[in-house]
């Protein structure tokens, strides 16, 4: 990898958001090292460069060699929807827990590396307007929206103390993985 490549890390590489961005940061000639995690086996662009890891982010020695020598971290895993509904404990395991400890791994390793978290319009209060715009005044009705927001204001709150570069977005309906 030259001086001028960044490596980027993708968590949650993969479910549908997940492959995409792989396939396009392999297009990317900005990018010289790839590193994919995903708790289940999942296809992936084959080209030198890249690291496909299964295991859980959650774990340390994996959240580790993941993230070792990662400029950008990009984090797409969660506990979605209905299934955080139905188990509260796995949905805060993965959503709250391991979330802020890759952010607390980060800020004590490299707090210069750019986190961009994956949230969820269902973060927003009902009904949603049309547009929803960044004034769109939050207030989750489900478990899943909840937990997404209480990590955006953990990422914002790190970002504003200069403990990481972090950046959240709120995608809506996307489907996480066939089946």
């Amino acid at each position: 990898m030259g001086s001028h490549e960044m490596k980027v890390a993708v968590i949650g590489a993969g479910g549908f958001v997940g492959q995409k961005v792989a396939a396009l940061l392999t297009e990317d000639a900005s990018v010289g090292g790839i590193s994919l995690l995903d708790r289940v086996e999942f296809s992936h662009p084959q080209r030198k460069g890249i690291t496909a890891t299964v295991g859980d982010f959650a774990d340390p020695a994996t959240r580790a060699k993941v993230l070792e020598g990662a400029d950008k971290v990009i984090l797409l895993a969660a506990i979605l929807g209905g299934a955080a509904e139905a188990d509260y404990a796995l949905a805060r395991q993965v959503n709250v827990d391991a979330t802020l400890d890759l952010f607390e791994h980060l800020r004590d390793t490299d707090p210069a590396t750019r986190v961009v978290f994956a949230s969820t319009i269902a973060v927003f209060a009902k009904p949603l307007p049309d547009p929803v715009t960044d004034t769109t005044p939050t207030g989750p009705t489900m478990v899943y929206g909840a937990q997404k927001l209480m990590m955006e204001v953990a990422l914002s709150n790190f970002a504003a103390k200069g403990w990481l570069d972090g950046v959240s977005l709120r995608p809506s309906g996307v489907m996480a993985r066939d089946g």
